[in-house]
This record gives structure tokens, C-alpha cells and sequence, in this order.
């Protein structure tokens, strides 16, 4: 009888002793695919990362306009690059005084960004201090108008 009771007792043993390894098995395949995905969401975000930094190196720092703000612009005769020029020569839009000498401009036409057939972003400096205005524009018989709608210093 004692016999029997010991190897009842040793196969429920074997029987556990199998059931933890394949349950550490299976935790085991899931810890690894979980750690893939995690690689494989790193090498995207890396590569996500990789992509803005050429982006700013590049001073591309905001989205091309839409093809609607093209199209737009293009039935009043303009592209985005006139509104850019244009709005390059209107130093009085922006509501700050040059400090040390400085004279308030918009510098570079990678920082002016045509955000619709209506508005426009932009960055601005005197070479001390820098802003960035938010402005209105219009298009008239065939004349650009502008209106400061909102501006800050950086």
C-alpha cells in the first residue's frame, strides 16, 4: 500500500513539475515577444527621431502648405513663395523694437510657414531676441494685405 501512495505522490510530482516548466515556458515566448515589439518600437521611434532632426538640420521645420493652400493661391495668380517674399519686406507687421541696436525681420523664408489659404506662422528676430507671429493675409486685386493677428517673444 505504501508503494502505491509513493508513486501516486511521485507522479503528481512529475505532473507539476511538468506543468511549472510549461508554464514558465509559455511565460518565457511571451517575455520574448514582448521584448521584440519593444525593439521594434524603439528602431521606429529612432528612426522617427533621425527623420525631425534632418528635418531641422534642413530648417524644414514646419509641413510644406496643403495642396488646397497651393491651389488657392494659385487661382489669385501667387504661390507661397510670393507671400513668403512679401511678407519679407514688411518688417512694420512686427509689434517689437529691435533691442542693442537690433532691427525686428523676418530672416530666413525657411521660418515663414503658409499654414492656409488665410494665415501664415512666423519667426522672427533682430539678432538679440527672436518671436514668432501669427498673421492674416488677404488677396485683392492682385495685392497681398496683411493683418498681425497675434505675436509673442520666444
Amino acid at each position: 500500500m505504501k508503494l502505491f501512495s509513493s508513486r501516486k505522490l511521485s507522479a503528481g510530482l512529475f505532473i507539476l513539475l511538468l506543468l511549472a516548466i510549461a508554464f514558465f515556458s509559455f511565460r518565457s515566448a511571451g517575455t520574448r515577444r514582448a521584448l521584440q515589439e519593444s525593439k521594434m518600437r524603439e528602431a521606429d521611434l529612432m528612426q522617427h527621431i533621425s527623420r525631425l532632426e534632418q528635418n531641422l538640420t534642413a530648417g524644414s521645420q514646419c509641413p510644406l502648405p496643403t495642396p488646397e493652400t497651393v491651389r488657392a493661391l494659385a487661382k489669385k495668380g501667387f504661390s507661397p513663395a510670393d507671400l513668403i517674399l512679401d511678407l519679407q519686406d514688411r518688417e512694420e507687421l512686427i509689434p517689437f523694437e529691435g533691442v542693442l541696436g537690433g532691427v525686428m525681420n523676418f530672416p530666413d523664408p525657411h521660418w515663414i510657414h503658409v499654414l492656409t489659404p488665410r494665415w501664415v506662422l512666423a519667426y522672427f528676430e533682430d539678432g538679440h531676441v527672436a518671436g514668432e507671429a501669427f498673421l492674416e493675409y488677404r488677396i485683392e486685386n492682385g495685392r497681398i494685405t496683411w493683418k498681425l493677428l497675434d505675436a509673442f517673444l520666444l
